[in-house]
Order: structure tokens, then C-alpha cells, then sequence
């Protein structure tokens, strides 16, 4: 499905609506809308930033494990790291703004995304400011590899992470399809 807004195409995915609806079928704690929500002030957030750079934006696309903005590439590598960073940001702002409201939902929720945003797995911030910065002292190939490998090694530590909390009385199968939604695309790159 796509459609154009303000000059900016979007374009979601068939496999990404089809998570979020798992999500929200899936979901017992009632977290889900407000992360969906959260989300969205995330990538505004980069969006915002990106507007500052004076850059244009072609496209935001709604891929399996990721959203993908799209933009002329006319920032330097410093200025993509913030662009990357100010997501991350939004929602840490977010958190504080919870914790002041003394609405702890609100403030684990952006914490938890702010937090999470920030680990080197591809196709997440964490991930593309990390290609950013080792690519100044690896060699391109290098990079592929030591991404994967890193992205490989995070994920699978947050699944045992999830398996190991199965056990406990309250646990979200939404954070373990969530884990396996972003693990997908590592999959698939590589099977492809």
C-alpha cells in the first residue's frame, strides 16, 4: 500500500501490517497502541531533524523489522549520526516527560524504545551510527561482516533473554514476536 503526503511517498509493507495487527491481537498488557504511538513521535523526531538539515525527504517506507526514511544524500556523516540520534531522542524526552507526569508507561515505554534504538543491529539507529563510524577505520567488506555478525550475536541474546523469562507468570508474547519480527530481516538478507 503506498500514498503520497506532503510531496513524501509512503509505502507500507503487506508483512508490516501484518505485525502490527499480531502485536495488538497478541498484546495482554496493553502496551502496544502507546509503543505504536511512541514510534511514531520517534520517527518524526528523525524526520524534524532531517527538516533542520534543510534535506528533502523522498520516502518513508514500512519494511519487516524497520522504517526506512529516504532522503537526498547531501548530509555529512556527522550530521547523519544526529539525524540517526534525534529518534532516540524524541523518546527520551518522551521518558522524562512520563517521569514528570508520573505516568511510568509512558516513561518504560520510551525509555525501553529510546534505549533499545541505540544497539548496533541493522536496520535500527544504533546499527546505521555504528556502520557510520566503523566504516572510517574498517574496510567496507569488513563492515558487512562485523554488522551481521554483531546484529546475529544481539538478537540472539534477546530471544534466550525472552526464552528464559517464559517462565514467568506475566510474560508479553508480544516482546518475543517483536524480537523474531526484527530478527527477520537478518534472515532474509542473508538467505537472499
Amino acid at each position: 500500500m503506498s500514498f503520497t503526503l506532503f510531496g513524501v511517498k509512503f509505502e507500507i509493507s503487506y508483512i508490516f501490517a501484518c505485525a502490527v495487527t499480531l502485536f495488538i491481537a497478541s498484546d495482554r498488557s496493553g502496551i502496544v497502541i502507546p509503543t505504536l504511538i511512541s514510534v511514531i513521535l520517534h520517527e518524526i523526531g528523525h524526520t524534524f531533524c532531517l527538516y533542520l538539515f534543510k534535506c528533502k525527504i523522498k520516502s518513508v517506507k514500512l519494511l519487516v523489522g524497520t522504517v526506512r526514511i529516504e532522503y537526498e544524500e547531501n548530509l555529512k556523516d556527522f550530521e547523519k549520526i544526529i539525524s540517526l540520534f534525534f529518534g532516540p531522542f524524541v523518546n527520551a524526552i518522551v521518558a522524562v516527560v512520563g517521569l514528570l507526569l508520573n505516568n511510568e508507561i509512558l516513561c518504560a515505554i520510551n525509555l525501553v524504545l529510546s534505549l533499545y534504538n541505540l544497539l548496533p543491529i541493522k536496520g535500527l539507529d544504533g546499527g546505521s551510527i555504528f556502520e557510520i563510524i566503523i566504516l572510517k577505520f574498517l574496510p567496507h567488506k569488513l563492515v558487512k561482516i562485523v554488522i551481521l555478525a554483531t546484529s546475529f550475536s544481539i538478537c540472539f541474546l534477546l530471544i534466550y533473554f525472552f526464552l528464559l523469562n517464559l517462565k514467568n507468570l506475566t510474560f508479553n508474547y508480544s516482546a518475543i514476536l517483536f524480537v523474531i519480527y526484527l530478527f527477520l530481516p537478518l534472515i532474509l538478507k542473508k538467505l537472499g
